[in-house]
């Protein structure tokens, strides 16, 4: 194998080069991996937070075994191995069936479910912490070589990095496409305010006033992103600000806000801002801030959970009566608001959505990690 790892690995290179999708860059790294060294199934995972769960985004299998995709508790497998990874220890054990050592005896029962005998793990730290692992398993006993251990590593590395790359490159493309849009809706939501302040005005002056008084909302709207990596923001702050950007001050009375004081990450408000944007733009675009029917409550609140994670639950909820709802045509629930919703908050920020649109509301939910930490080395 020693002779066939620069080529293996230069034609891995190449692959993951030209893609990306995370998924398709996982999976190509997996199947590439177990094909090279003739495995029974090769796992790539991330970690949690509190690194006792492991994600299993990808697997490549051999056809003897069933995937196991999915979220797995890592202590199954022995907290003697658990922490060894997270002190960066290579994990490798050729036959779990005759392995003597107690720390494999822990977890035996858990390689019996998933149909193993042997593994080797490599884990990736990056930060301090570990953040993801390539797993390389065998169905029977299998003798792992020092030269497979630092060829597995070698892998773990650069499909990590590749990762990064992808990551980085998707987040551009979303800013890129969200100024675009942004530059589209604000033309629309300023049409929008000045035509609702005329109506509301009944003099030039006072109509002068109150439009130039919502144009330095949006301004300050933009201010705050801006400003987002050095200035604490909260979460009302953001609903507060995009819903007040937009107008909304005359629609107090069929608005309702509740939750507690939330300062979020300075990472993920430029994220969430973009969601919050959508979802305040196309209420008063389309949904209940839109005609006199309509009612909005925003809600949130912050769950603790077991070894710390701390996530915050936000409620939108739009209704509005029948006859005053906009046809399906012209509501947004398929655009792109939505799909920044549905795809790039869970992948961006770890978040969990739900979005919901019948003829008489608008529901959505974003459950969002506070104590996501970025992994960087």
């Amino acid at each position: 194998m020693q002779d066939r790892r620069p080529s293996f690995l230069l034609a891995l290179g190449d692959r993951l080069r030209n893609l990306v999708d995370a998924r398709a860059i996982t999976d190509a790294t997996a199947e590439a991996l177990g094909r090279h060294m003739s495995a029974t199934r090769v796992v790539y995972a991330e970690m949690d937070e509190s690194t006792r769960y492991a994600n299993v985004w990808s697997d490549w299998t051999d056809g003897t075994v069933p995937s196991i995709v999915g979220r797995h508790h890592l202590d199954s497998f022995g907290p003697t191995m658990v922490q060894g990874w997270r002190d960066g220890k290579l994990w490798r054990v050729d036959d779990v069936e005759t392995d003597p050592r107690a720390h494999v005896r822990e977890g035996i029962d858990a390689y019996r479910a998933i149909g193993i005998r042997g593994a080797m793990c490599p884990p990736l730290i990056r930060g301090g912490r570990l953040v993801a692992a390539i797993a390389v398993q065998s169905s029977g006993p299998r003798h792992w070589t020092d030269e497979e251990a630092a060829l597995v590593q070698e892998v773990a590395n650069r499909v990590w990095d590749a990762l990064e790359r992808a990551r980085a490159e998707d987040h551009l493309r979303v800013v890129v496409a969200e100024l675009q849009h942004r530059t589209r809706n604000l033309l629309a939501v300023v049409r929008s305010i000045a035509n609702q302040t005329l109506a509301a005005s009944d003099s030039l002056d006072v109509f002068r006033a109150k439009f130039e008084d919502r144009l330095g909302a949006l301004s300050r709207v933009q201010g705050l992103l801006s400003r987002s990596e050095q200035d604490p923001i909260t979460i009302e702050m953001l609903v507060r600000m995009e819903l007040a950007a937009l107008g909304a001050e005359e629609a107090l009375n069929r608005m309702r806000l509740s939750g507690p004081d939330v300062p979020l990450q300075n990472s993920m408000v430029q994220t969430l801002s973009l969601a919050l944007h959508e979802l305040a733009t196309n209420a008063r675009k389309y949904g209940a801030l839109s005609n006199e029917s309509g009612r909005l409550n925003v809600e949130w609140r912050v769950l603790t959970f077991e070894h710390g994670e701390k996530r915050l639950t936000l409620d939108w909820t739009e209704t509005w009566v029948a006859a005053s709802a906009p046809s399906p045509d012209a509501q947004a629930g398929h655009g792109y608001g939505r799909e920044l919703i549905e795809r790039v908050l869970p992948h961006s920020l770890g978040a969990i959505t739900r979005y919901e649109l019948n003829e008489t509301s608008v529901r959505c939910t974003i459950d969002v990690p506070l104590n996501r930490r970025s992994a960087r080395s």
